[in-house]
């Protein structure tokens, strides 16, 4: 019988929460067993809610003293590099909340040390464990819907709340940039699994609400071109108090049509999707019940090894101790995550200089 991957935690805030369900829950297969968080209170929250005694506020001295194989780094995005080139030197597998950096210096320095480390390496891009958008993914690759014709996607959130508390989002040194890297990113991180790699990006980002520091967009108008052709257009808000949804995506295919969102209505870390689909020949078998041709039927939501939960942050993590126990390469490996790096500041650079930009120049 496999031993559980033993994790050590390094910073315990919002996003840390997201992660609790699978160390409570599966401990059998992936075991928390130390907590660090540079607020000691914090820690020691987490600490007590996930059944840890080890408790830290200095990672260094976590990752010298405790018994771990891996650590799960939930810090500001500022520090995600930094952590993670620490955690490989020393040893130990990683797995990282996006972004992996600031800069695609911080990105192909992290690659350098886990690379040179021999350790797993894995971004925490969670749209990637939905099991609905695993459905879409397989669909997709099995030629289902034909050619990719065009893509719209959305990604909207109240992010006035956190500008207004003063929050490390709010401080672009931080958090380096506003809705691109912080919500969209898990847009396009999605398409590019869906779709393969962008070839350019173009970009309009707007800092218009007042809640907004400079340097934090509140409004972003994308569009991406594929090496495959596909076109896709982004539009992500940060900045609107009253919103139906957090992220949709609608695909385009020649043989058929995908239609999916997230309601805000929905308990964030439960996600369930609302994913439709329409094909030009209708596909009983793969889809459940449907009668009409033309009519937009739900995906019946299967499961994979690995995506058995409705819980996306569950399946990830759940996901990084398989790759790291037998070694094998995951679907959100820092190597391929790259190039949803090089997407995001394409963006910026786009945004800056008012042009189209060729992801191979980053």
């Amino acid at each position: 019988m496999v031993k559980p991957l033993k994790v050590g935690l390094i910073g315990a805030g919002r996003i840390a929460n997201r992660h609790l369900a699978a160390y409570n829950n599966f401990s059998e297969k992936v075991k928390l067993v130390a907590v660090c968080d540079i607020v000691s209170d914090s820690a020691q929250e987490y600490a007590k809610k996930a059944h840890v005694e080890n408790v830290y506020t200095d990672p260094v001295k976590m990752l010298k003293e405790a018994d771990i194989d891996a650590v799960d780094i939930c810090a500001s995005h500022d520090k995600n590099a930094y952590l993670a080139v620490l955690a490989a030197e020393s040893g130990r597998h990683v797995l990282v909340e996006k972004p992996m950096g600031i800069s695609i210096q911080q990105c192909r320095e992290v690659l350098k040390a886990t690379d040179k480390a021999g350790v797993t390496f894995m971004v925490a891009q969670m749209l990637r464990y939905v099991p609905n958008n695993r459905t879409v993914y397989n669909f997709i690759k099995e030629g289902k819907l034909g050619s990719i014709r065009a893509v719209h996607s959305e990604a909207m959130a109240n992010g006035i709340s956190l500008m207004s508390s003063g929050s490390w989002y709010s401080d672009y040194k931080k958090s380096g940039g506003g809705v691109v890297i912080s919500v969209g990113i898990h847009n396009i991180d999605l398409l590019r699994y869906f779709f393969g790699d962008i070839k350019s990006a173009f970009a309009m980002l707007t800092n218009k609400h007042p809640a907004f520091p400079p340097g934090i967009e509140d409004h972003a108008s994308i569009i991406l071109t594929f090496e495959s052709g596909a076109v896709a257009e982004l539009f992500a808000d940060y900045a609107t108090r009253r919103v139906p949804w957090v992220w949709q995506y609608l695909v385009l295919g020649t043989e058929g049509t995908v239609v999916s969102s997230l309601p805000f209505r929905e308990q964030f870390g439960q996600q369930r999707w609302d994913t439709r689909i329409a094909f030009t020949k209708m596909d009983k078998e793969a889809l459940g019940a449907g009668t009409a041709t033309e009519e937009f039927i739900p995906i019946k939501q299967l499961t994979y090894e690995g995506f058995e939960n409705v819980d996306p942050f569950t399946n990830e993590i759940l996901h990084f101790a398989n790759c790291c126990q037998l070694k094998m390469e995951s679907i959100s490996s820092g190597k391929d995550n790259l190039g949803t790096m090089k997407a995001i500041f394409a963006i910026y650079e786009s945004a800056k200089s008012g042009k189209n930009i060729d992801l191979a120049t980053l």
